[in-house]
């Protein structure tokens, strides 16, 4: 694909998310094809976003001095930004899964272009976790299609997942399965265990002991989990707090203790069954929306 193709899908595609800047980076070596596809989106993006020059993770900058420039110069607007690379070889994946570059992945919108060849390799290698939000776009000379990867646990094997072709320019219905949300495309939690922390609370949760400390969860919300489970192909491990308590407030000390304080110190990732949204547990925690009650 030419350069002005290229360009046709990364316009269209800051366009349909919003975006207010895109950004070059070169992984790996001189920023020809950068520059390139950068004078192409000067041409083809007026308009639609500010084009920046194409920003070396090797060379003249570290991983972790380019993800302070990329903090600086973006600040707040992270999410108003679409980043775009090429990728030419598995030590360009390796470059993107530093830690400080890998957060980034999950704050603002990365556009890989990948060589067909280096397709299968990338999307395996790929560290980045559930929430990222990269696109490969593996660029064939006369066709294009989009996928994406994710670990639902860093030990675990990526999980290739095939999008939809891609014409330049994309049509609105590519355009619809490209901006959505990564969460909405993800229905393969395979190998995810998740925790939750709870009390007896009928009819909502009822709850039966099992070995190893762990206990099963009937009843209304028993139900909702089970559901989760099912779809998103994951495992879910719930146990009482050790204190026995609720937890619902903080302690005198600032402490946070019972069901919530699970969650606080790593020990849960979720809490059941209802919890209100307080002003002191919206600083703490994120809620689901409403079940079975009108907040």
């Amino acid at each position: 694909m030419t350069p002005s193709q290229l360009a046709q899908v990364v316009c269209a595609l800051a366009a349909a998310g919003a975006s207010k800047h895109i950004q070059l980076v070169t992984l790996t070596g001189e920023p020809t094809h950068e520059r390139a596809l950068a004078l192409q989106l000067l041409r083809s993006c007026h308009g639609v976003a500010r084009v920046w020059q194409p920003l070396p993770v090797e060379g003249n900058a570290s991983s972790a001095s380019l993800a302070d420039l990329i903090r600086r110069r973006y600040k707040r607007e992270m999410t108003d930004v679409l980043f775009v690379a090429y990728i030419f070889s598995v030590t360009d994946v390796a470059l993107l899964n530093k830690p400080e570059l890998l957060e980034l992945t999950s704050l603002s919108r990365l556009l890989l272009f990948v060589q067909s060849n280096f397709l299968s390799s990338s999307l395996r290698e790929f560290h980045g976790q559930i929430n990222n939000k990269v696109i490969f776009i593996e660029a064939r000379a006369s066709s294009m299609s989009a996928w994406e990867a994710f670990r639902t646990e860093p030990s675990e094997m990526a999980k290739p997942r095939y999008l939809s072709l891609v014409s330049s320019p994309p049509l609105q219905e590519q355009l619809d399965v490209l901006r959505r949300k990564p969460w909405y495309r993800r229905t393969n939690l395979t190998g995810l265990t998740l925790r939750c922390s709870l009390k007896n609370y009928v009819p909502f949760t009822v709850l039966k002991k099992l070995p190893g400390g762990l206990v099963s969860v009937s009843g209304l919300l028993g139900d909702v989990i089970d559901a989760l489970a099912t779809y998103l192909q994951m495992r879910i491990e719930c146990r009482e707090p050790k204190d026995k308590k609720w937890g619902a407030i903080r302690t005198p000390d600032g402490n946070w203790v019972g069901v919530l304080g699970d969650v606080v110190h790593g020990r849960a990732d979720i809490a059941l069954p209802y919890y209100y949204p307080m002003v002191e547990r919206q600083t703490v925690f994120d809620f689901s929306h409403p079940i079975g009650d009108d907040w």
